[in-house]
């Protein structure tokens, strides 16, 4: 329920919905774990795979930073 709703607040801020979903995830696994470690944050994502899939996933999501502009996900995520 949290998680869709701030995707769907990210989406309307022109974020593209797989990457607002996936930020959604993260975000909520920040907040559960406390720590921006990603070994940490991939403890607490609900997804069905390895310790060492979520991981990657964490990684390949902020790897590729060109994907969305930083400003537009915190202006949804603050306002």
């Amino acid at each position: 329920m949290v998680k869709k709703i701030i995707a769907d607040t990210l989406y309307k801020y022109g974020v593209f919905k797989k990457i607002a979903s996936t930020l959604a995830l993260l975000s909520l696994a920040l907040l559960k774990a406390g720590t921006p470690s990603m070994r940490v944050l991939a403890d607490y994502l609900p997804l069905p795979y390895s310790k060492q899939a979520k991981t990657n996933k964490i990684w390949r999501f902020f790897n590729k930073a060109k994907t969305f502009k930083p400003i537009v996900v915190m202006k949804a995520l603050f306002l």
